[in-house]
């Protein structure tokens, strides 16, 4: 059975020279469900970093080649790194120390003779103000993508009708005799007012009150409804994928956009392999929610890019609109769904969406 709920669960950097410290803080730890990730030096603390993405660091402030404070400033100077929890570790407490611990950039501090009681308080303390910080911003990003919805849905319509007048004079100028030698001109700008017409769709389908029709329906369904259409854009790119499905409940969903999903999230996987690679659809359920991962084999993304996946027109592609992930997000938050995402560069990235069937769609 795959183990969706690895996904659910904190991950913990732990970076110290000592491998005896490391040691009883991943035991008191993993006692508490964490994944650990150990680094025993600066360098590897910063690369570790940025290949997990943690959702919490414990630093020690002295460690060869680039002490703690140094390695806090560095990592509060990266994107991902900017509100990331840190617990700096000291074997000293006094004032001198503090200080500096908290000018670099750490959120809390404790001493290397702790008890193990105030560890685990001051974790779950930091890791539950980050999950609630987290939430705001979701809110307020969701909040954007109502707005965007709605001028979309206002001036959509406006915009077409002058695009679909032009397009109908340059196809009947196109057949004129006397300008057949700039057929080529003619077919550039019409394929252009196409590819701006398709831009327009993408971006009314972040509209807030688009209808949608919930039915119980099981999630593996609509896969194997769908399958042969991916596997066909697969193989035309080279690329393979394989449906590791396991048994899930059938929940509310809208037929129709989570097809949407599905397509544009193999349709990025696909271009982010193109040299060709395995895809994989998963689905599952665990904790009373509903699973849909899809994994891919590409060039990854970076965590500057990260950060900021799913907002309109962010897209790591040189001709892409940037609005395909956005609608996979708007869909997911019509459906009382989350979307998490994993990637490490240089070796793939998986998009996982997670159904709560306890939350009513709308």
């Amino acid at each position: 059975m795959i183990n969706f709920t690895v996904k659910l669960t904190s991950h913990v950097l732990i970076a110290d020279d000592n491998r005896f410290m490391r040691t009883v803080l991943r035991d008191i730890l993993k006692e508490d469900g964490y994944e650990i990730v150990e680094a025993c030096d600066g360098a590897e603390t910063i690369r570790l970093f940025e290949q997990y993405q943690p959702d919490l660091v414990i630093l020690d402030i002295i460690m060869p080649e680039i002490n703690g404070c140094s390695v806090c400033k560095q990592l509060r100077s990266l994107e991902s790194g900017k509100a990331i929890p840190i617990l700096m570790l000291t074997a000293r407490e006094d004032e001198e120390t503090i200080k500096t611990t908290f000018a670099a950039g750490a959120d809390d501090y404790i001493t290397k003779d702790f008890n193990p009681l105030v560890l685990r308080h001051r974790i779950k303390r930091l890791l539950e103000a980050e999950r609630d910080r987290k939430m705001v911003a979701r809110l307020a990003w969701t909040e954007r993508l109502n707005v965007i919805g709605e001028i979309a849905a206002g001036i959509g319509h406006e915009v077409r009708n002058p695009m679909t007048t032009v397009r109908g004079f340059l196809q009947f100028l196109s057949r004129k005799e006397e300008l057949k030698n700039q057929l080529e001109y003619f077919d550039l700008m019409i394929k252009e007012l196409d590819r701006a017409n398709n831009i327009i769709t993408e971006f009314l389908l972040l509209a807030k009150d688009k209808a949608m029709d919930f039915q119980r329906v099981p999630l593996n369904e609509i896969i194997h409804k769908l399958f042969p259409m991916l596997q066909a854009d697969a193989f035309l790119n080279s690329c393979q994928i394989v449906l590791a499905l396991e048994e899930t409940p059938p929940i509310l969903l809208d037929a129709y956009s989570i097809r949407q999903v599905i397509l544009n999230m193999t349709r990025n996987a696909i271009e982010a392999m193109p040299e060709g690679g395995k895809i994989i659809i998963r689905t599952g359920a665990a904790d009373q929610k509903v699973f849909l991962a899809i994994e891919d084999e590409g060039a990854g993304i970076s965590p500057e890019i990260l950060q900021k996946i799913g907002n309109p027109f962010v897209t790591t592609k040189e001709h892409g609109s940037g609005l395909g992930l956005a609608i996979c997000y708007r869909i997911a938050q019509r459906h009382g769904a989350g979307i998490s995402v994993s990637s490490t560069v240089g070796q793939g990235t998986v998009f996982t969406v997670t159904f709560n069937p306890a939350i009513s769609p709308k």
